[in-house]
């Protein structure tokens, strides 16, 4: 599901790319401009209604309908699809804050209103989900959802910053070839699409944490998750068709990151570019334990 909810994502990062171009502290004092808030929710309702039409039309539609109904999909691809969930919910969350404060919006609103927003576009997918008989909607993608705007809300409201980030990275599987109307047939679709080759991070910043006044201020540890050897969603038993035999594992890392938002450049643009990247995990040494196994990657992203 998550590939098609990630142009909420999209949307919020190009969006708010203004919002980046102005300093941090001229962001959290400005005044409220109205007419510029009224453009954010106008813009947003219309993102919203069209994005749901197109879902519709280019998804659902082709999909034979049932009454509302949820079902159990907490066993699927080793639950890698709902870390998906908590990051884009987190980003949009993220995204839609900064939009608001850009528009001089108080604080606490901001926060408030950019969390609710985040569970709502995300969640509403569900609707279709419900309706549709192949699926259902899924209390666990929803609970998610909540997670990761909570992660940005929680975080925004107590500490007014975000010390610890979601971040993604991949790493081509070689399995998306097997299975390519699920795992994706070119590479735009594999990001997205094949959760074998995602892995996603917590990301958090030492010295914020633990007041270490020495520490480099942009350097961050990071812990990820991802999964491998994922032809479908319960078993690979479903896909008997291949004969192949294929481990289906949990992958655990250790790594450092670094948080480009914590790099001062006077570049406007460059400050942009940083931000919206940010999203990303950058390359490190990373130590990765999977199948009762300790494995160490030079590079890793």
């Amino acid at each position: 599901m998550v590939f098609r909810i990630i142009s909420f994502l999209l949307l919020f990062a190009v969006s708010s790319a203004l919002s980046y171009c102005q300093p941090a502290d001229s962001i959290l004092n400005k005044p409220l401009n109205k007419k510029a808030l009224s453009l954010i929710f106008t813009s947003e309702a219309i993102i919203y209604t069209g994005t749901m039409i197109s879902l519709n039309e280019a998804w659902y539609k082709n999909y034979p309908k049932s009454s509302f109904h949820f079902f159990d999909d907490s066993k699927e691809w080793l639950q890698v699809d709902k870390v998906a969930h908590s990051f884009t919910s987190y980003h949009t969350a993220n995204f839609g804050y900064l939009l608001f404060k850009q528009a001089g919006m108080e604080e606490n609103k901001a926060i408030a209103i950019s969390g609710i927003q985040s569970v709502f576009f995300i969640s509403s997918i569900e609707i279709f989900d419900g309706f549709s008989k192949e699926w259902g909607a899924s209390w666990y993608d929803l609970s998610a959802n909540i997670a990761g705007t909570g992660l940005f809300t929680l975080q925004q409201y107590f500490w007014k910053e975000q010390k610890i980030n979601l971040k993604y990275s991949y790493s081509n599987s070689g399995l998306a070839g097997y299975r390519p109307s699920a795992l994706g047939n070119n590479f735009p679709e594999k990001l997205i699409k094949d959760y074998n080759a995602q892995t996603f991070w917590l990301s958090a910043n030492l010295k914020s944490i633990l007041n270490l006044n020495k520490f480099p201020t942009w350097l961050n540890i990071a812990i990820g998750y991802g999964a491998d050897g994922m032809l479908a969603g319960h078993s690979n038993d479903e896909i008997q068709n291949l004969n192949l035999l294929v481990e289906r594992k949990r992958q655990y890392y250790l790594s450092l990151d670094i948080d480009l938002t914590r790099i001062k450049v006077k570049n406007k643009a460059l400050s942009t570019a940083f931000k919206i990247i940010n999203v990303l995990k950058f390359p490190f040494p990373t130590i990765e334990f999977s199948s009762n196994k300790l494995y160490f990657h030079p590079v890793f992203y």
